[in-house]
């Protein structure tokens, strides 16, 4: 799950990015970018971490059957949030995202537009 976030969001920054290529808000978003790699780098990190250690942890219930603590919390926190997504439904959900990233996008365009229209 760390994994499709860290990766999710470094897809969703650079479709956003590069859609916005050609205007004065690709600068602002240039600033942003390299905090993107690292909090993208840190979710990755984390997603190797867990992997790295659910692995040790399949290796060991291979030897006898065994209750992991870390294992079933992420499987506990997984399946709530599989059952969230479930009751919000696609649609829902998609329409979210729809206006999460339709705000990212317009409020540099808004506070653009305010700097152009001062009064010195």
């Amino acid at each position: 799950m760390t994994y499709g976030l860290g990766m999710g969001s470094l897809v969703v920054f650079l479709t956003i990015a590069t859609a916005l290529a050609k205007t004065s808000v690709a600068r602002s978003l240039r600033r942003v970018l390299p905090h993107v790699h690292r909090i993208s780098a840190v979710l990755l990190l984390l997603s190797g971490a867990y992997v790295a250690y659910y692995g040790w942890h399949e290796i060991r219930v291979l030897d006898e059957v065994r209750r992991d603590p870390i294992v079933d919390y992420v499987n506990e926190r997984q399946a709530e949030i599989m059952e969230w997504v479930n009751d919000v439904g696609p649609v829902k959900l998609g329409l979210l995202l729809a206006v999460a990233i339709a705000a990212a996008v317009a409020v540099p365009l808004v506070n653009r537009h305010r700097r152009h229209n001062r009064v010195p």
